[in-house]
């Protein structure tokens, strides 16, 4: 799948379906794809995502410093 193609959201869901299963080939109307890797298959998820623009934002986390005197 390259970065240009216009994605749906069902193509997406499909995807992930196939992806939580194990499955590394993929198949959505007469397009066929074999991914080599599930790494390889999760970063197509993301490019979709972002393409249909509902990629989740990574969460944000606040870290407390606390500062004792040791005793």
């Amino acid at each position: 799948m390259s970065e240009s193609a216009g994605y749906t959201r069902e193509q997406l869901k499909n995807l992930k379906e196939a992806y939580a299963s194990g499955v590394l080939e993929f198949r959505f109307g007469s397009e066929k794809t074999v991914y080599r890797s599930g790494k390889e298959m999760l970063e197509a998820i993301r490019i979709i995502e972002r393409d249909l623009g509902v990629a989740q934002k990574p969460r944000m986390r606040a870290v407390i410093p606390t500062f004792g005197k040791g005793l």
